[in-house]
């Protein structure tokens, strides 16, 4: 009797030990609000006020799209929104480390193939109007049209007045 007292106490204290501590809380990491010119990051479970090195990668080559240094809230959370060109990208990773480089955790976030966060030509600019560059000669060129087609309007209304007058 007395060693079924032992094993059921071992057990109950070796339960105990096995349960999640509250206080030890993960660190989770999380992407928002993607568009073309950048994507919004959000972290929780970190120490309060825990400086930190953020850094967005494409997934597909490896290079670093953007970095950014912040503070931790004292709630142990922060927000941050990365410029980053993500034209063309199929996956992207957030890194986020301490300031002496050691590693804190990560979230990623893939696309399907042949379906990238944004899907813009080469230049980055919408179809038809190009980069923001050009916007003098397609407002150049569209001006011109609309002086053409008035002219041909006006030069065929002219001769519809005299083909009706003979």
């Amino acid at each position: 009797m007395r060693s079924l007292k032992l094993v059921l106490a071992g057990s109950a204290l070796a339960t105990l030990l096995l349960l999640p501590s509250a206080a030890a809380a993960d660190p989770q990491f999380f992407l928002e609000e993607m568009s073309c010119s950048g994507i919004g990051a959000v972290g929780e479970g970190l120490p309060a006020g825990a400086p930190l090195e953020l850094t967005l990668i494409d997934k597909d080559n490896g290079s670093v799209l953007a970095t950014q240094a912040l503070t931790a809230s004292a709630k142990g959370g922060f927000q941050a929104r990365f410029k980053a060109n993500l034209n063309e990208v199929l996956g992207i990773r957030l890194v986020v480390a301490t300031k002496a480089g050691r590693r804190v955790g990560f979230t990623e976030h893939q696309m399907r193939a042949g379906h990238a966060m944004c899907s813009l030509p080469a230049g980055g600019g919408l179809p038809y109007t190009g980069t923001p560059e050009r916007t003098p000669v397609v407002l150049g060129l569209g001006a011109g049209l609309l002086g053409a087609g008035a002219g041909l309007v006006v030069l065929f209304a002219s001769r519809g007045r005299r083909v009706r007058a003979r």
